[in-house]
């Protein structure tokens, strides 16, 4: 058993490992919890001028801005694409270029019209992010692209890349680069860390047990290959001092069994150990991970919901108080539906502090095209908005002769339907300087908005999402999907759905994916870690998740049925 002092000592010797070697190119392979922010802290101060750091997750973006944001460039890696979008030469668009999140719905309507191709945006997006160069239907979307001045997500960085490909003195330069979540990284975006690094000083860190993303072409062979060359020199972080002992345990329990059936066959071995003289108190009070088997879960009989509003009610005031601090939840709840949804309801009716962590799919807007013309009458953009969503008699052949003829798309479009568009967007500028409208033209405008009158301001100019005024003496509890989780801790966790055909979906065979993403989701704990499953889900009986028998060690298992809540 080691000392503090040869804890404290180890943690040190390997954080000046990093800071004092010489190598350009570092490589940190670290389980989460274990100081990579403090890490890019330290690595960034030691150069003279402003780094740049950048991160797959929004959520980690605003952590590091917190941390470093004074001395640092700090950028999600797609903002970061597409500031460079603006500032060079060579990418096929304007530098004024607009950045429409929902235009691939336009590129794959495009490609039906004139090609007869038919893809989702998913297959199209894997185009770009595989870097499907010689494709004709990427060709011709970069091609659409060009005519609408406009980028959405993929294309978008892709763009720079082939900029940066074709004249590496385009490659801008940084005294550092430190990119995090490398193991999150698709193809095409390790191809345009490979091009920085042509000129900068670059730290990778990443993770191959939290690769979560390969609904979008990320592979952990990335982070993988990067250790086994010889470019980038390899360091570890050892110690996590986010994690109580039993969740460290817990988590190489998962590794071992994972292995053992021919899951996680590549991994790269890393230490990971608990950093106890920080976690000794908080391990000593949470020494096993709760399991609480629910006997039914039901809309009469909500026992999943109501168990972790008791666990929730026995929170201290210290851990409510020192979470509001810290800046992380209370709670947080991770899993799957219809169990998320299902607790989220039935906890609402208890507490007011909830929030749900959700990602919304970009969708067409009849407002942004009218925007658009607002901006410019003769928007390609613009024009090309209204007709997807309007759709007027020939309407695609006006699409398919603007776009392989080269022509404005208000060129060949009839001029009533070009008077009356243009005179909402007129409306839409009058309206938005602050202009009152007459009612005719108010309703007019409503109407051409697909909104109520009395709806109108809040469409035009929706209020943001108000941060809720939250009681700090009542805890703070966010939901979120096993993805969601990844980048957020919290002072207590539960992870619901611990059953077959949900978590994982087949107990014969889960994914290396779904066990990546129980690694992610018991690791987002600081103090105590709950897994909850259910005999019973409406009228369908279930059964045990295979994850619970892998980890029935670290367990301490309870019924949760009628008898628990009057005892």
């Amino acid at each position: 058993m080691m000392t503090d002092e040869e804890y404290s000592q180890q943690r040190t010797d390997a954080l000046q490992r990093i800071l004092e070697s010489r190598a350009r190119h570092k490589l940190i392979v670290a389980g989460p919890g274990t100081g990579k922010t403090y890490t890019f802290q330290r690595v960034l101060e030691a150069v003279d001028g402003r780094g740049l750091a950048m991160t797959f997750l929004l959520v980690l973006v605003r952590d590091l801005s917190d941390a470093i944001g004074e001395t640092t460039n700090v950028y999600s890696f797609h903002g970061f694409a597409r500031r460079l979008l603006h500032q060079l030469d060579g990418t096929g668009v304007t530098k004024g270029v607009t950045y429409y999140p929902a235009l691939a719905q336009i590129f794959i309507e495009d490609l039906r019209i004139t090609d007869a191709v038919v893809l989702d945006t998913h297959e199209l997006g894997g185009l770009f992010r595989n870097l499907a160069d010689s494709d004709l239907s990427l060709r011709r979307t970069l091609a659409s692209g060009r005519y609408y001045d406009a980028v959405g997500f993929d294309d978008a960085v892709y763009r720079v890349l082939q900029a940066l490909v074709a004249d590496e003195a385009r490659i801008p330069r940084y005294p550092q680069i430190v990119v995090d979540e490398f193991q999150d990284f698709c193809p095409l975006e390790v191809s345009l860390v490979e091009r920085l690094a042509l000129q900068s000083p670059t730290l990778i860190v990443g993770d191959d047990d939290q690769a979560l993303y390969a609904f979008r072409d990320a592979a952990p062979e990335a982070i993988r290959n990067l250790a086994a060359g010889d470019e980038y020199e390899r360091f570890e972080l050892p110690f996590c001092t986010r994690c109580t002992e039993v969740i460290v345990t817990a988590t190489q329990t998962v590794v071992n069994h994972a292995q053992a059936v021919g899951l996680l066959a590549e991994r790269l071995e890393k230490p990971y150990a608990c950093f106890l003289p920080e976690k000794r108190d908080e391990s000593a009070r949470h020494p096993k991970i709760l399991h609480a088997h629910c006997s039914t879960q039901t809309s009469r009989a909500p026992y999943m919901g109501r168990y972790i509003k008791r666990a929730i009610e026995q929170i201290s005031v210290d851990d409510i108080q020192e979470s509001y601090a810290k800046k992380w939840p209370t709670v947080l709840i991770i899993g799957p539906n219809p169990f998320l949804g299902q607790v989220e309801r039935y906890l609402r009716e208890h507490f007011a502090n909830i929030t749900v962590s959700t990602k919304e799919t970009p969708e067409l807007r009849l407002l942004d095209g009218y925007r658009f013309l607002v901006n410019d009458p003769k928007s390609n953009l613009g024009w090309r908005v209204l007709l997807q969503l309007i759709q007027p008699v020939d309407w695609e052949a006006s699409v398919r002769d603007a776009l392989t003829g080269d022509v404005g798309l208000c060129d060949g479009l009839q001029a009533e339907f070009l008077a009356h568009h243009l005179s909402i967007s007129r409306l839409l500028a009058r309206y938005s300087s602050g202009e009152t409208l007459l009612v005719d033209e108010r309703a007019a405008l409503a109407y051409a908005l697909e909104t109520e009158q009395g709806n109108l301001d809040e469409t035009i100019n929706p209020p943001e999402v108000p941060i809720a005024t939250a009681d700090p003496s009542q805890p703070s509890i966010m939901l979120t999907t096993l993805m969601g989780s990844k980048g957020l801790q919290a002072a207590h966790v539960f992870v619901v759905g611990l059953n077959e055909g949900h978590f994982p979906h087949r107990n014969s065979a889960p994914t290396n994916e779904e066990v990546c993403q129980l690694l992610v989701a018991l690791t987002r704990t600081r103090k105590s870690c709950t897994l909850v499953s259910t005999g019973r889900l409406g009228a369908d009986w279930l059964g045990e998740s295979v994850f619970l028998r892998w980890l029935a060690p670290q367990l301490d298992t309870i019924t949760v049925d009628r008898h628990f809540f009057t005892s």
